[in-house]
Formats: structure tokens, C-alpha cells, sequence
């Protein structure tokens, strides 16, 4: 971000007088960030907007109705707009309902929670801890898998942001970096999750379940952690019915 930007976000911030904190740090990451705002917050909820994207005037609002009519013990995500360098707006994203089942195996495959749309309890951090500061570009997907073990993602069907998309993104401009936390991440998440997980979120057997995963690993170039999805695969390749094991046979012949 340049020092122009900077300083105009700051100013619009002080701007607001004592409505709104102003808290400055050096430059240690988002994760840094993102922890620096936990511990220095007084309320009960916690959400973020990253520099380059713009909340609705309702967000807030709108998710504390939400909350209200549910319970105190989810985090809340919901749809966005998809805006470019210029504020146009390009499209939307429409999120599918995924159920607390599916969940970690949904965060695995794809990428079903934009996190600015989050609004997260502050006592989920008391359980769960704070975000991992040597992450740069996946501290909030390492996030998500490890609340989702503990907690229910509800998604409110509501477009409450602008999510701005532009060649200037960190993903962007550190692909290398993020290609490598990404192999990183998801070896550790495949590892991790179990296998009532694998199952429920993929709808097929355990053995094909990791054969699938292992071939959205390849296409992703995330090869660490195609590997360790092949050999849980192969594992529980015995299990297997003879059309199954044709099936992963073949998943894993074209994964090579």
C-alpha cells in the first residue's frame, strides 16, 4: 500500500473522532494485524475489512439481527459483490449452503468463506487462539479449520461486501509464497481431518474421497499435499469395492 493511501485511511479514520480507535503498528503481516485487533478489542464480535474492499453500511447491523435469531456460539459468513481497481462492480459471489459436516472439507477443496464477510464471537479465539503469524497469504483458511472443529459456520444469504479483485493482491504478488503455504496448509489439513469428514463432505467412499482430493491438490499445484492424499488412497484402497478401486486406480493413473 503506498504512503499516500496510508495516510488517507488514517485520516478518515481519526476523522470519526471517538467512534472509532485508531490503533498504528509496523508492518508484521496480516495475521499480525488481525491479532493486534483481537487483543485490543473491547466488544463482543470481531470482523475485519482488508484495505482494498468496503462493507455496506448495514454488514454490522445486519449480522447481529442475524445472530439474534440463531445463536451466540456460530460464526457468520455470508455472499459479496465482486468489485474491480475502480469500484465497478464485476458480479457477485453466491455461496452454497455447506453443513458443519462438510465444512473443514469444503475449506480443503475450495474456498467457501471470504473472510471479510466473517463475523466471529471473541471467545472463539479464547478456545481456539489467535491467528499464525508466520503465515502470509493462508492465516485465515488455517483459521477457519481450526474454529470449524469446534464451531458451526452459518451463512447468511446476504451480499454485505465489496470484495475488490485487482492484480495487486498479495495472492498475486507473492504467488510463490502462497503456492507453498497453500501445499503446506493442505497437507496438514488432509492429515488432520477425519475421515466421517472426508466422507460426508465428498458423498462417496473413503478410498475415492481421497483419490478426489488428491487430483483438486494436482490441479491446484499444491504437490506435497497430492502426495500425502494419494497414500491415504492407496491405504484404503483394500476396503474398496472392485468399481471403486477402478475408479481411484484411474484418478490416481491421471494424477501422475
Amino acid at each position: 500500500m503506498s504512503l499516500d493511501r496510508l495516510l488517507y485511511l488514517r485520516e478518515s479514520a481519526l476523522s470519526y473522532g471517538e467512534r472509532i480507535r485508531y490503533i498504528a503498528k509496523e508492518n508484521g503481516g496480516v495475521a499480525s494485524a488481525l491479532n493486534m485487533g483481537i487483543q485490543e478489542m473491547s466488544g463482543e464480535y470481531f470482523s475485519w475489512l482488508s484495505h482494498d474492499d468496503v462493507y455496506y453500511p448495514h454488514k454490522i447491523r445486519n449480522q447481529i439481527n442475524f445472530m439474534k435469531n440463531i445463536t451466540e456460539n456460530v460464526i457468520l459468513y455470508s455472499d459479496y459483490d465482486i468489485i474491480d481497481s475502480d469500484s465497478n462492480i464485476l458480479g457477485y459471489e453466491t455461496i452454497s449452503h455447506i453443513t458443519s459436516e462438510q465444512f473443514r472439507y469444503s475449506i480443503m477443496v475450495s474456498h467457501p468463506i471470504n473472510g471479510c464477510t466473517a463475523l466471529i464471537p471473541k471467545k472463539c479465539f479464547d478456545n481456539i487462539g489467535m491467528f499464525d503469524e508466520k503465515l502470509k497469504t493462508t492465516q485465515d483458511y488455517e483459521m477457519w479449520f481450526r474454529l470449524a472443529a469446534k464451531y458451526d459456520f452459518v451463512h447468511q444469504p446476504e451480499r454485505l461486501i465489496q470484495s475488490r479483485h485487482h492484480e495487486g493482491q498479495g495472492t498475486h504478488v507473492i504467488k510463490d509464497v502462497h503456492v507453498r503455504e497453500c501445499d503446506d496448509l493442505l497437507k496438514k489439513f488432509v492429515s488432520n481431518i477425519s475421515s466421517i469428514e472426508v466422507v460426508a463432505g465428498a458423498g462417496c467412499s473413503l478410498g475415492l474421497s481421497y483419490a478426489q482430493i488428491a487430483v483438486n491438490f494436482r490441479k491446484r499445484g499444491c504437490l506435497q499435499a497430492m502426495k500425502a492424499a494419494i497414500n491415504l488412497a492407496s491405504k484404503n484402497m483394500a476396503r474398496e469395492n472392485f468399481i471403486n478401486r477402478l475408479k481411484i486406480m484411474f484418478l490416481l493413473y491421471v494424477n501422475k
